[in-house]
């Protein structure tokens, strides 16, 4: 996968598989899901790589939520909250060291797999599955708060 932007393009890799979904996060970085099982953020400004997310089978649909945080939806009808936002990333690495683990939590199992995922206005998420003619409304948690 290639992001061109004025002669500049962001490569998720060989080893990362091809792009599957996209996402834009509130803070301006991009999610990228690849059919290797991993979603890879990108600061879209510097072209660099800030993020990898290894998670369920292929995520076939990625939503971005207005609050930072980001649901993956996968090809197996995993769908796994994560939360991305930069708070959340400093308080477990300041509490475990480790810098590169994301919260998550498993948001809900569907059938058939994700085909699409859209935000709704009241909190909740719209789930459109593969192979059927289904849409779940699925209730999403209020994000952690950190100080």
């Amino acid at each position: 996968m290639r992001l061109f932007d004025v002669g500049r393009a962001l490569s998720v890799g060989r080893r990362a598989g091809g792009v599957h979904s996209l996402a834009v996060l509130a803070d301006g970085r991009l999610a990228c899901g690849t059919t290797s099982g991993h979603v890879v953020l990108w600061d879209a400004g510097t072209g660099t790589c800030v993020g990898t997310m290894a998670i369920e089978g292929i995520p076939a649909a990625l939503a971005a939520l207005p609050d930072g945080r980001l649901v993956s939806g996968s090809s197996e009808g995993v769908m796994q909250l994560w939360d991305t936002r930069r708070a959340a990333a400093a308080a477990v690495a300041a509490s475990r060291c480790a810098a590169s683990a994301i919260p998550k939590n498993v948001l809900a199992h569907v059938p058939h797999g994700a085909a699409a995922l859209v935000p709704l206005p009241d909190g909740r998420l719209a789930c459109a599955c593969e192979l059927t003619h289904n849409i779940y409304l699925l209730e999403v948690p209020p994000p952690a708060t950190y100080e």
